[in-house]
């Protein structure tokens, strides 16, 4: 078993050491058995009688004399390893997200085209509506007059909601309608991926919710009553300003009716009609 000891390294490792620390580490020991161990390597090579000091007890001081450097150098090394993990799933997520930025990327430059490819479809569909038969012609018809009265609903409410939204000072969100087949969906968005109540305050999702609900109410130029019910909860004083200008100047195109615990916002509706008391009528449930 000595024979196969690879004693050139050893001693090649003790001479790194001493050089990189002269003086913090006592290498005394080791160099001793490194030593020792060469020279009963060649006593047994050479046959001879081993005389080397007791390699046991040597063995035993060198073994407790490096324990704290093999544990410093395992903890290292086991650092090393998390990170080089930790920098493997960091390098995945950054290829995953770049791939995503390519695919947008393409998308962005194809956008064209592809806007002309549905542009000739559509032409491709009409020209073929026309050469159906008149009973298909009719239903066709029917289907496409659906779909233009949704687009106008769409329009309008759309030109609606950026009023109320400028009226109301909220946040600039993008509007997409979703819905089809008389299903009135639609979705607002700031970025890609990423919820309105992820980013925005409860305050800023509660005035965006107010300014769909006056543009809902006021398509077509409906002048039904419009009904209010604690329209501020979460708002601060100025937003609670703010929806109290808007709902005082509906007043002069439909009857608003205003439901509040909010003492606020019931003195700042009042304010405002304290010039024309007759426009407004204010009723105190308490009691």
């Amino acid at each position: 078993m000595i024979s196969g000891l690879p004693i050139d390294k050893v001693e090649a490792g003790l001479v790194r050491q001493r050089e990189e620390n002269p003086t913090s580490i006592d290498l005394g020991d080791a160099e001793q058995l490194a030593q020792s161990l060469r020279a009963s390597m060649r006593e047994v090579r050479d046959r001879e009688r081993i005389t080397s000091p007791n390699l046991r007890e040597l063995s035993g001081r060198v073994r407790h004399q490096m324990a704290p450097m093999i544990a410093a150098h395992q903890s290292e090394i086991e650092s090393l390893e998390k990170q080089l993990a930790d920098r493997g799933a960091a390098l995945r997520k950054a290829e995953a997200s770049l791939q995503g930025l390519k695919a947008a990327l393409e998308l962005d430059r194809r956008m064209p085209e592809i806007k002309s490819y549905v542009k000739n479809a559509k032409q491709a569909a009409r020209l073929n509506l026309a050469l159906r038969p008149i009973p298909n012609l009719l239903r066709s018809l029917t289907e496409v007059s659906k779909l233009a009265s949704e687009d106008l609903v769409n329009s309008d409410f759309q030109a609606r909601f950026k009023e109320e939204c400028q009226a109301l000072q909220t946040p600039t969100v993008r509007l997409e309608f979703i819905g089809r087949k008389g299903k009135a969906r639609r979705r607002k968005s700031l970025a890609p991926d990423h919820r309105l109540s992820k980013i925005l305050s409860e305050g800023e999702q509660k005035v965006l919710a107010l300014a769909d609900f006056i543009a809902e109410a006021r398509m077509g130029g409906s002048s039904a009553p419009v009904i209010f019910d604690d329209p501020v909860n979460s708002l601060d004083h100025r937003r609670i300003k703010q929806v109290a200008d808007r709902i005082a100047s509906l007043v002069s195109t439909c009857q608003v009716v205003v439901f509040t615990h909010d003492i606020w916002l019931a003195t700042e509706l009042l304010d405002r009609f304290a010039d024309r008391s007759n426009e407004c009528t204010y009723y105190n449930g308490v009691g």
